[in-house]
């Protein structure tokens, strides 16, 4: 039940990833919400540290924020959050520039937004997203965001993850399901991506058609 005006989405990439890179990964995901969205594609602003066997060569990876004294970012639990203000300012920003809706976001790109997400709560940010998209997310690893986490997040959420995620532990992304007040979910068999088959079309698109009920 598309309208004839789509949501204009701004989508975040994950850790080792850039806008580019994103925006070709998910073109199965987007050609099924075609009649729904528009979706724009943003790089974070830190550079990540390069591993020689695996990086393609010219390619830019890139990061929201560190939580490691060695400029890296895994998912353990510590004190560091270096680069995440000049992240949030970036997103802000760019939020105010454009007219978007929502926000899709992947793995360390919906972490950031998740806290992002809590901040807007405590009226700590001008991003106000109608919804959000957290895929592969999880709370934030960095311990001074977890006053972002105190209340449950009022703004509706689609949450996707893999019951086979080897990143992410699927119990990261329940968890961070948690944070949230009346999640619409998604759990699919595979692992750390967003899937596009028929099987989860018609997903994406009864929670955009709720959105449709609920603008109209």
């Amino acid at each position: 039940m598309a309208s004839s005006k789509k949501f204009n989405i701004l989508c975040l990439h994950g850790y080792r990833q850039n806008g580019d890179t994103f925006k070709n990964k998910i073109g199965s995901f987007r050609k099924i919400l075609k009649p729904y969205a528009e979706f724009s594609f943003i790089d974070a602003p830190h550079l990540a540290k390069k591993i020689l066997s695996e990086d393609e060569i010219g390619e830019e990876f890139r990061s929201w924020w560190f939580n490691q004294e060695d400029g890296n970012f895994t998912t353990e639990m510590g004190p560091i959050d270096t680069g995440f203000d000049d992240s949030l300012k970036l997103v802000e920003e760019t939020w105010k520039n454009g007219n978007y809706d929502g926000i899709l976001a992947f793995s360390q790109g919906a972490s950031f937004l998740s806290a992002v997400c809590g901040m807007r709560m405590q009226n700590l940010t001008l991003i106000n997203p109608k919804f959000v998209i957290l895929a592969c997310g999880f709370h934030s690893v960095s311990s001074s965001h977890t006053k972002f986490y105190k209340a449950k997040i009022d703004i509706p959420s689609m949450h996707i993850g893999g019951a086979t995620d080897k990143v992410i532990p699927h119990v990261m992304h329940l968890e961070l399901e948690e944070a949230f007040l009346n999640p619409f979910v998604y759990h699919h068999e595979g692992g750390h991506l967003i899937p596009a088959s028929s099987k989860d079309r018609n997903a994406y698109r009864n929670f955009f058609d709720d959105l449709e009920i609920k603008k109209n």
